[in-house]
């Protein structure tokens, strides 16, 4: 049903593109009929006509200009609203799905730092696997908190022999104090 609806209003915007089309050759022609009035009865300033028959051709087609301009301007404005909008494919190359909220327990929508951070997690994953980051699934357990990571002992790093250890060298200042 949406393919006949997205349909007819293309047809309606392209009939919309044809309206204006021609009510804009109408201006052009309805103004090359006022300069050719105005040249060939050598008129300048509307207020310089003193012949009323003159006057009133003049008048009539000065109205016709700003009424196919008017016309004009009303059918752009109803072709920009008829006009489609265009579907980017930023948002739909992710699959976002929702996630339980840990503080209310609900499923919802990621924030824009979950998914700035689940698009790098499917980079990386695309990359490791070789293929492409939008046909990574999504998996909502990926943004459970992670269990904390126990702090293991330090193993201390075994003594080194007395014979072997060379004597620390001695710094700058001591060794000019003892050359003097």
């Amino acid at each position: 049903m949406s393919e006949t609806t997205n349909e007819n209003s293309m047809d309606q915007y392209n009939e919309a593109l044809e309206n204006v089309k021609t009510l804009k050759t109408a201006a052009s022609e309805a103004k090359a009929e006022l300069r050719k009035f105005k040249k060939a009865n050598k008129i300048r300033k509307a207020d310089q006509i003193k012949d009323d028959e003159v006057k009133a051709e003049f008048t009539a087609l000065e109205e016709a200009v700003t009424t196919t301009q008017d016309a004009l301007e009303e059918a752009k404005t109803a072709a920009q609203e008829l006009k489609p909008v265009k579907q980017r494919g930023g948002g739909g190359t992710y699959g976002y799905g929702q996630i339980k909220d840990a503080e209310t327990g609900e499923m919802r929508d990621l924030t824009s730092k979950e998914k700035k951070k689940w698009r790098t997690h499917a980079r990386k994953v695309a990359k490791k696997e070789e293929g492409v980051a939008s046909a990574v699934p999504f998996d909502p357990t990926y943004f459970d908190p992670k269990p904390a990571k126990k702090a293991e002992p330090k193993e201390e790093a075994p003594a080194a022999d007395a014979e072997t250890d060379a004597p620390a060298p001695a710094s700058k200042k001591r060794r000019k104090a003892k050359a003097e």
